[in-house]
């Protein structure tokens, strides 16, 4: 039943397997929450296994495009499961936080921040009507050896090669990441002979003084600019015609630190105190209908049009030849606009979480193209099980793209539900 488990350690695959295989035979013989206790003594296995091993730096894995669907892949543990068991289970667990790091990292007044000692994710990835699903997510905790960090992103590919773009991306830019804030991080630390007060002492003034923030920026820019850079150096993937956009996520504490580049979005679902749903962008859609985008790809004597057959989307243009015709104007990959104003510069935002924000929903413009943010937090808060959160979604958005847009193909959907409050348990 569970014949399809696949680890980022190759020298582990057997081992887990054996793990995996025993527990997936009778899984679904059993109570649902006795499957989650069963599988998180099977993580909770491994990570001891691995931890005999040499510490590895986390690698991020992905979702397999060639599928139909499939959930995500728990990246920090190298777990993945099939379609079938993602669809039983969900893709859901606790990620349990240290008191100390919590109460540390989360410096807004406790009574003003949301409960984050347990976080719940759902992932969940489809392919549209197209050969392969371009869409790719990730999700990694403790990120960057930052008990507590979460990090996670879609990532949807485009061109001929975008899903093969998109898998290295998700494999590749959490290992860029992490050694571009562990190397500004270092810069604050005092030195190995100092006491463990003084290093104390060191990180919080480093939090207290927003220094935190500021470095995560700088890395997540730093990091997406060394992403691009291998991608047209790696000659195992034709970059030229084809990208990836890439919308990211890093939450430390109460602090959410975005990296947006393209037309994927995040959004932030919260309660007012009337009780009723609010819907709250947290990033911009980086298209050629954004004015100051427009302008930079003008400047740099890119085009921008509309197709006759689309005319309300609007795409770039090469000067001289009608193609590409990207509907986004930031990208990792898509050489073949870099010097027309294409440009892989993430736009970076910072949300400060309050006592009513409940979570973050990352999706690719699948799901955007044909759902507005209302709906979407709607979907997602009254979804009765979390684990199905993603997987509402798009199917809410496939079941839109057949109504309202029955001459159109259904494009590829990837979806992470984060979710901040432990008020609503999951069973």
């Amino acid at each position: 039943m569970c014949n399809c488990v696949d680890f980022l350690v190759s020298s582990l695959t057997d081992c887990w397997r054996r793990i995996c295989d025993s527990w997936c035979i009778s899984s679904f013989a059993i109570a649902p929450s006795e499957q989650v206790r069963l599988l998180n003594a099977a993580v909770n296995a491994r990570s001891r296994y691995m931890q005999k091993r040499q510490r590895l730096i986390q690698v991020g894995g992905y979702v397999s495009p060639s599928g139909d669907e499939a959930c995500a892949t728990k990246i920090g543990t190298g777990l993945c499961f099939t379609k079938e068991h993602a669809e039983a289970l969900g893709f859901i667990w606790n990620l349990s936080q240290r008191s100390s790091e919590a109460s540390m990292l989360c410096h807004t007044p406790h009574d003003h921040c949301p409960d984050v000692s347990n976080i719940i994710v759902s992932g969940f990835t489809k392919r549209g009507q197209k050969e392969v699903n371009q869409d790719a997510l990730l999700f990694i905790e403790d990120f960057a050896s930052q008990a507590g960090t979460v990090f996670c992103g879609v990532f949807d590919g485009h061109g001929p090669n975008g899903h093969i773009i998109a898998r290295h991306v998700v494999h590749a830019l959490p290992k860029k990441l992490a050694a571009c804030w562990q190397s500004r991080y270092r810069a604050f630390r005092p030195s190995l002979s100092g006491s463990d007060d003084s290093f104390n002492s060191t990180r919080k003034k480093f939090v207290s003084d927003g220094d935190l923030i500021g470095t995560w920026k700088v890395s997540i820019v730093e990091a997406f600019n060394l992403m691009d850079q291998e991608l047209i150096l790696n000659s195992l993937e034709d970059c030229f015609w084809s990208g990836t956009t890439a919308v990211t996520l890093i939450k430390q504490g109460c602090d959410l630190i975005l990296g947006n580049l393209g037309d994927s979005r995040a959004i932030l679902g919260s309660t007012a105190e009337d009780g009723s749903l609010i819907a709250k962008q947290l990033t911009i859609d980086m298209k050629p209908d954004l004015p100051r985008e427009a302008e930079r790809i003008r400047r740099c004597n890119g085009r921008i049009f509309e197709l006759v057959y689309e005319p309300t989307v609007k795409r770039v243009w090469l000067p001289h030849l009608n193609s590409p015709g990207l509907a986004m104007t930031r990208a990792l990959g898509d050489y073949c606009l870099k010097k027309y104003g294409l440009i892989s510069e993430p736009e970076i935002t910072h949300c400060r979480l309050t006592h009513g924000d409940k979570f973050v929903v990352l999706a690719t413009d699948g799901v955007w193209n044909v759902l507005t943010n209302e709906e979407v937090v709607k979907t997602v808060a009254s979804t009765p099980a979390r684990a199905s959160a993603s997987k509402a979604v798009i199917d809410a958005a496939m079941d839109a793209w057949k109504s309202n847009c029955p001459s159109s193909k259904a494009d590829d959907c990837a979806v992470v539900c984060l979710f901040f409050d432990s008020s609503q348990n999951d069973h």
